[in-house]
């Protein structure tokens, strides 16, 4: 008696179409927030210096929750910002990485924004501000997320 061979290779039994069923929900998840952060950033921001820095720093927020999602921890004060655009070097060497942004963001006064990890006021948060007109940090000018 002859049997009748299945059309479907056998070592794809049970397998999603695509061949792995883990990168379907990363990519579900991930990419949509990748896109709404980096077009966050893209749009045009609130007019006044203050309005567009909040905008950033609550930009920054989701970012850096990416960048720790995705590399485990949040970058150090000396790897800064730059995590997002290029894999840090410098000890600890995440070890996963994906870029977030292509480009610095500046605050208005063309100047970069200040981070440091741990932070001051909660070690277990990283800080991300603006230096204010006077570019000196710890001056009354800078701009807290929180403030």
């Amino acid at each position: 008696m002859m049997t009748k061979k299945s059309s479907i290779h056998p070592k794809s039994e049970g397998r999603c179409i695509l061949g792995s069923s883990w990168w379907v929900p990363g990519l579900l998840t991930g990419l949509p927030l990748l896109i709404f952060v980096g077009g966050l950033w893209k749009m045009n921001k609130p007019r006044g210096h203050c309005g567009g820095v909040r905008y950033d720093l609550v930009n920054a927020k989701y970012a850096l929750e990416m960048y720790r999602q995705t590399s485990g921890s949040y970058p150090t004060t000396e790897q800064g910002l730059n995590a997002f655009i290029a894999k840090p070097t410098c000890e600890p060497v995440p070890p996963q990485w994906s870029q977030i942004m292509t480009r610095e963001i500046l605050d208005p006064w063309k100047r970069p924004y200040a981070y440091r990890f741990p932070g001051t006021k909660d070690p277990s948060q990283p800080e991300v501000y603006s230096m204010g007109v006077d570019g000196i940090d710890g001056t009354d000018d800078d701009i807290h997320l929180n403030d």
